[in-house]
């Protein structure tokens, strides 16, 4: 079974929001569809956009582009949903290398506003690194912008480092997964 359908009930939880969304988890990881094309265009906020690097969701038709990933490098998309409000967020990656001990992948995600500050996102960032690490990737790469502080406080607490800053808008966050993953365990 793949860890993307893993239940989060595997002892991943450490903050103190989590033994509220275990009391209810209802969150899955599942593939991307173009179907959510429409959820993604009512739930992707302006500021969200901003902090991917993209334009604001103005239609129907760039909400498909979002969710099939065009123009992205990313290969792998999938969706993090909730039973009961559907569509919250995604995550995707793309290789950027497939060189043995330097396969390097890089990182993007996204979570609606209600549902951020609550270990949603850090759950499925770990399910995503077991699936990242079967699949042969040992290092992840997330770029971040340099106001993003939230999503930078995130990355460090699942054991990113910042590496350069790309330029003066954005700053460059490494991960090396075997590490991690040998280190802590299933993650």
């Amino acid at each position: 079974m793949s860890p993307l359908a893993l239940h989060s009930g595997s002892g991943l939880h450490e903050s103190a929001c989590d033994v509220e969304l275990q009391q209810s988890w209802p969150f899955l990881l599942t593939p991307i569809y173009r179907e959510d094309a429409e959820a993604a265009l009512r739930k992707v906020s302006e500021q969200t956009c901003h902090n991917l690097g993209i334009d604001a969701l103005g239609d129907i038709r760039c909400a498909r582009r979002f969710v099939q990933g065009c123009g992205s490098q990313h290969q792998c998309r999938y969706a993090i949903r909730h039973t009961v409000a559907g569509l919250i967020g995604g995550l995707a990656y793309g290789r950027l290398s497939y060189i043995g001990s330097a396969d390097i992948a890089e990182l993007s995600y996204w979570l609606t506003e209600s549902f951020r500050g609550r270990g949603v996102m850090t759950w499925a960032l770990k399910q995503l690194f077991m699936e990242m690490a079967q699949q042969g990737i040992n290092k992840v790469v997330a770029n971040v912008y340099v106001e993003n502080v939230k999503s930078q406080t995130l990355l460090c607490r699942l054991g990113f480092h910042q590496a350069h800053n790309v330029d003066v808008a954005i700053r460059s966050y490494h991960l090396a997964l075997n590490e991690r993953l040998g280190s802590k365990g299933a993650a």
